[in-house]
């Protein structure tokens, strides 16, 4: 017998895509919103709205890059002590001194 071709379920990119807000990664983009909105108009700091535009729009150009930049650097810093990132170190476990400082270590 011959083989059958199977079934096809059609998988949308609202599944399997990150959360975005206004193009940023969610979190990032709510918290940068929540500050540029507090400051600029409790503290009358309007001159600083082009500041936060570009922030918005650096925050833009990384989610497109790499959407789960976040979780993925938290991560990254997560395991310093464990996760040597070149290939064939001599020491197992340690990175160069001043690679991640104890103080970025969640």
């Amino acid at each position: 017998m011959g083989q059958s071709p199977g079934r096809r379920s059609p998988l949308h990119p609202v599944l399997t895509d990150p959360l975005l807000f206004l193009g940023a990664e969610r979190d990032l983009a709510l918290a940068h919103l929540v500050v540029a909105v507090g400051l600029t108009l409790g503290m009358h700091w309007y001159l600083l709205t082009p500041l936060w535009i570009t922030n918005h729009v650096l925050l833009v150009r990384l989610a497109r890059h790499d959407p789960q930049m976040r979780p993925v650097y938290l991560r990254y810093i997560r395991q310093t002590n464990r996760y040597v990132p070149w290939a064939g170190a001599r020491r197992h476990g340690l990175r160069p001194e001043g690679f991640a400082p104890e103080s970025t270590l969640c």
